[in-house]
């Protein structure tokens, strides 16, 4: 059911003429079923402090008589509110604004518009793109001949932008007719009619934008701009956080620093040099492991050739503390000494089995010699031993199991087979 009532358009919304309203009561348009979820219903209401969502800003969350809004989306210049409960069409209702995630939107949206306008007015560099993330936000900005984003450039912006927040400049709104022939090119091609906003920050920016803002700058408290990435484009990627989030940030940092200096045994200002010395240690054992793993494959490959040559037709070998390396290296020694035996008389058949890992975790293995034994040897590995996978053909399979606990019986079967 339909009420004889016009809801207002977007850009007219309650939550965009003053975004700091908590609570407002209104009267409800229409509630229909949503076509593609009977259990969901598209709520339109005379007037909202709800924002959907646009010009890169997420849709706000709240309640109509405590039932709660999973989402506000904008159709054409219509807000439309999804809730799990159908309302009377002319019931009056009370809305609830999540206002702790409103002010964090108001403060990264105008923050970025601050942010754009210095980068735009003191640098000429535009902002392409912008994201409000859950945790951090970025800007897209083109790349200028001539300035390179390090830190000094970094810092410079943002003192200019904290500066102004320490101003307190205010921030207004202006709103005009629609008229297609001066229509932003931010402006979404299903926006036709209704009023344009632009959103003011005295003497420093005038931009279209849909979005819930503070009034003055210093609601923003303070910015930090963070590593900028390149771009394909030779572009940058700038993240930045505004006022709670830069709390926040600061917390999660000091949080941080606390755990490092009782890991690292040293103070902030040491973490640097322990890191390094840390990942130098790290190198050098990396070298001194591979090497042992080598040398301990290599003895593991002679003693399996010369129980090759003491015709031994199944040679098993595992090592808990191996790894992948030590596995592909005896490989790599014993198969072209099984393919000359193998080359030079055809009746001898031998099959090698190579495997690394703790029996609770598993590891790589390998199956290694004639076709045919190869073949067998692989199925019956799979077939006994729980959580095998892999995969070859001819002369070599090759695998890897999440556990070894069945591996000396599943050997000790293969051993007792007539292959």
């Amino acid at each position: 059911m339909t009420v004889a009532l016009l809801s207002k358009p977007v850009g007219l919304l309650k939550c965009q003429i003053n975004s700091y309203l908590k609570t407002f009561k209104t009267t409800v348009i229409s509630c229909s079923q949503t076509p593609k979820n009977p259990k969901e219903y598209e709520l339109i209401l005379e007037d909202t402090i709800l924002f959907p969502e646009g010009g890169g800003q997420p849709y706000d969350f709240g309640t109509v008589n405590q039932t709660p809004v999973s989402k506000v989306l904008r159709k054409g210049l219509t807000a439309v509110h999804y809730v799990d409960t159908p309302f009377e069409a002319g019931a009056e209702v009370e809305l609830n604004l999540d206002f702790e995630r409103r002010w964090d939107f108001m403060q990264q949206h105008s923050g970025q518009h601050l942010l754009s306008a210095i980068l735009e007015n003191d640098y000429k560099m535009d902002t392409l793109s912008w994201e409000l993330g859950k945790t951090q936000c970025h800007i897209q900005i083109k790349s200028v001949k001539g300035i390179v984003l390090n830190k000094e450039f970094l810092d410079e912006v943002e003192k200019k932008c904290n500066d102004a927040i320490i101003k307190n400049v205010f921030v207004t709104l202006e709103v005009e007719d629609f008229n297609d022939t001066e229509r932003p090119e931010s402006l979404p091609a299903d926006y036709v009619g209704g009023v344009i906003r632009h959103i003011v920050i005295e003497g420093i920016d005038r931009n279209p934008c849909c979005g819930t803002h503070v009034t003055s700058l210093s609601h923003c408290q303070c910015i930090k701009l963070g590593v900028p990435e390149t771009i394909p484009g030779g572009n940058y990627r700038l993240p930045f956080w505004v006022g709670s989030r830069v709390m926040k940030y600061l917390s999660a940092a000091i949080s941080t620093e606390k755990q490092l200096n009782n890991l690292l045994s040293v103070g902030p200002e040491g973490h640097i040099d322990a890191t390094k010395r840390l990942l130098q240690t790290q190198r050098e054992l990396n070298r001194a492991i591979k090497n042992f793993t080598k040398e301990v494959s290599n003895n593991a490959a002679q003693d399996i050739i010369s129980q090759i040559e003491a015709g031994k037709k199944v040679i098993s070998v595992h090592r808990e503390d191996g790894n992948l390396d030590y596995v592909f290296h005896i490989g790599s020694v014993v198969s072209p000494v099984l393919q000359k035996i193998h080359a030079k008389d055809d009746s001898n058949s031998h099959v090698v089995i190579v495997s690394a890992g703790q029996k609770k975790t598993g590891g790589p293995i390998m199956v290694f010699g004639k076709d045919e034994l190869v073949s067998k040897v692989s199925g019956e590995i799979t077939k006994s031993i729980p959580g095998v996978k892999g995969g070859g053909k001819g002369a070599k399979w090759q695998g890897k199991s999440t556990t070894w606990k069945e591996l000396e019986s599943t050997i000790a079967k293969i051993a007792s087979l007539e292959l």
